[in-house]
């Protein structure tokens, strides 16, 4: 089967500014989580120009943004400090998939650093994996419709 050769990335500076302001302005200690967590993907990924609503991947809150990188990039080219590439840097040309650290009950104890690349990098490998997760679901759909075991 064809995989993918995708690269995570971390981008930690809406999550730093959003939890200075709580700070500042509420008794909210560490009330978001490290960064925000991205993989990007090649252009002849199936997937590609794809919106993040059209796929279901089960990660952490769900997919939240999906985009070409390259738009990405303005607002990385502000804050490159905050930007930790994982696998290396990647062509411009790549579309990128995104979640978010930012829901109720995330925080810096509970999504730090080493929890956001774990996460991240499951999504990696759900994404470079993408065909042979397909077909085998597709595989496990006629053998049900077929009278087999049921699908998960």
């Amino acid at each position: 089967m064809e995989k993918y050769k995708c690269y995570a990335f971390l981008y930690s500076a809406v999550n730093d500014e959003v939890r200075s302001q709580l700070e500042k302005y509420t008794k909210c200690e560490h009330s978001t989580g490290y960064a925000n967590c991205y993989v990007a993907i090649p252009n002849e990924h199936p997937l590609y120009g794809m919106c993040y609503g059209m796929i279901n991947i089960k990660i952490h809150g769900g997919l939240t943004f999906s985009g070409s990188f390259e738009s990405m990039k303005k607002e990385i080219i502000k804050n490159p400090d905050k930007v930790e590439y994982l696998d290396g840097e990647f062509s411009n040309d790549c579309w990128v998939f995104g979640f978010d650290t930012l829901h109720f009950g995330d925080n810096i104890r509970n999504r730090s650093r080493e929890w956001c690349i774990m996460e991240v990098t499951r999504l990696k490998e759900i994404l470079e994996n993408w065909i042979e997760i397909v077909a085998r679901r597709k595989s496990l759909l006629k053998l049900w419709e077929n009278g087999g075991i049921p699908p998960k």
